[in-house]
């Protein structure tokens, strides 16, 4: 019997099955599968905010303990209502990208039923400091005359186009570009932003182009460019990013004449824990790993000045909420607006739009 894995995102999924003549390499029969994988909390009822909940806390999965001895699942956090952590987490300073790790909070009927949560309404919330949905107006002044320069693997590559969105108030264009490709129109042409696809996975490990090479090629797409805060480098990915790359960054821009640039690094992501065929997977074990690694990573860019936004603690205490891919590290998808009349697209995911928004939070770098 032939047997094979697939990973079902949240939302809808499509599963294609052919049944070929191998005598004749021909295609004599397909079966298309539609499955919808349910979002938590997409049957909750409405929230009443005044309503009594349980104010629950999560850091991560219990079939995933990637933090030993820390607590797993939701649990009782010390918070005596939610409009209480609303009113707390607003008179919180701004994260300046110094914040150590955080947790996810959600109100729910009981801590001891996760079906009971209002997950729609969830928030992550950094220890000790807050990021800020910043008004489109303000966000338009932030990016004006600013060139944004994404390079990163698909998950990056997200991030951008949520920014995008945001600055249009709608997405007209988009693509699962693996190569290098610029945006030009932005805020009324006043923004810009290009994307290089790093690393190249899908080649031989000697034939593909180091970190400096992809920088210098985006570098070149894009002049040009300013030697300060006007040119933005967003860096990042689910797990190939090492101190390395740091170290390299840095000296590379400074031969490029760009040393006065603000980098903003994305740390490692959840993924690559669905025993899919043709894709690696790594154990717990892996993870605990990952988790040191990272920490080393945070580090060791904050003594280089960078801008930092962990994504890792986010996304591994909702691993299981990824959107689909075979690696189960999209945390977005994009979809079509079937209401216009003009093809427009839009973001889809709220853990995404989450740490898309703390990326923001660093490239303008608003007062409180």
């Amino acid at each position: 019997m032939w047997r094979t894995n697939y990973t079902l995102g949240l939302g809808a999924n499509r599963i294609a099955v052919y049944i070929i003549d191998t005598q004749n390499d021909a295609i004599i029969n397909t079966y298309i599968f539609h499955l919808h994988r349910q979002k938590l909390g997409e049957t909750s009822p409405e929230f009443a905010p005044y309503a009594k909940h349980q104010v629950c806390q999560q850091v991560q999965e219990c079939d995933l303990l990637y933090l030993p001895g820390q607590p797993c699942g939701l649990f009782d956090s010390d918070y005596q209502s939610w409009l209480q952590l609303l009113d707390v987490t607003e008179r919180l300073p701004t994260c300046r990208g110094l914040e150590k790790s955080g947790a996810w909070f959600v109100p729910c009927d009981n801590c001891s039923r996760s079906s009971s949560c209002y997950w729609r309404q969830s928030r992550w919330i950094s220890n000790g400091c807050k990021d800020r949905q910043i008004p489109r107006s303000k966000l338009k002044e932030c990016f004006a005359s600013k060139k944004l320069l994404f390079i990163g693997d698909s998950t990056n590559r997200g991030i951008m186009h949520y920014i995008m969105e945001q600055i249009n108030g709608t997405l007209t264009e988009w693509d699962k570009t693996h190569n290098i490709k610029v945006y030009d129109y932005l805020n009324d042409g006043r923004t810009s932003t290009s994307f290089a696809y790093y690393p190249q996975f899908w080649l031989p490990q000697d034939k593909r182009p180091g970190l400096e090479k992809a920088l210098q090629q985006l570098v070149k797409r894009s002049v040009p460019l300013h030697n300060d805060s006007r040119t933005v480098f967003v860096i990042g990915g689910v797990q190939w990013l090492a101190m390395h790359h740091l170290n390299l960054l840095r000296s590379t821009l400074n031969r490029v004449g760009l040393s006065g640039a603000k980098l903003v690094i994305k740390s490692h992501g959840a993924g690559f824990h669905q025993p899919v065929n043709g894709m690696r997977t790594i154990s717990v074990g892996d993870f605990q790993t990952l988790h040191s690694l990272n920490q080393d990573l945070l580090n060791h860019g904050r003594r280089l000045g960078y801008n930092i936004v962990d994504t890792y603690g986010i996304t591994m205490a909702r691993y299981k909420d990824f959107m689909q891919g075979k690696c189960a590290c999209h945390f977005h998808k994009i979809v079509e607006n079937s209401n216009s009349s003009t093809r427009l697209f839009h973001v889809d995911g709220d853990i995404n739009a989450i740490y898309s928004e703390m990326i923001v939070n660093r490239i303008c770098d608003w007062p409180s």
